[in-house]
């Protein structure tokens, strides 16, 4: 569902289940690993609404930042401030 996503990237995960299920981050707390795989599972025949909206729209999520651009946007701002 998020194939460029790293490996073990819990916030990713926790982030996934609460917009498709509507839950609370301690509601994900409870969810063990063999129920998230079936929710997996569930979701790759029947997606949650928002993937299927975002597929109709044609929607293309922004690319993360790298940190050649973190290292970009940090020199505008030497030693933290903002030059005007």
């Amino acid at each position: 569902m998020n194939p460029g996503r790293a490996p073990g990237d819990w916030d990713a995960i926790y982030a996934q289940i609460v917009s498709a299920t509507g839950w609370s981050w301690d509601q994900v707390d409870v969810l063990t690993i063999p129920r998230y795989r079936a929710l997996r599972r569930h979701w790759e025949e029947y997606p949650p609404a928002h993937l299927l909206l975002r597929a109709l729209a044609g929607f293309q999520p922004r690319k993360t930042a790298t940190p050649d651009s973190f290292a970009t946007l940090a020199a505008l701002a030497p030693g933290g401030k903002l030059r005007a």
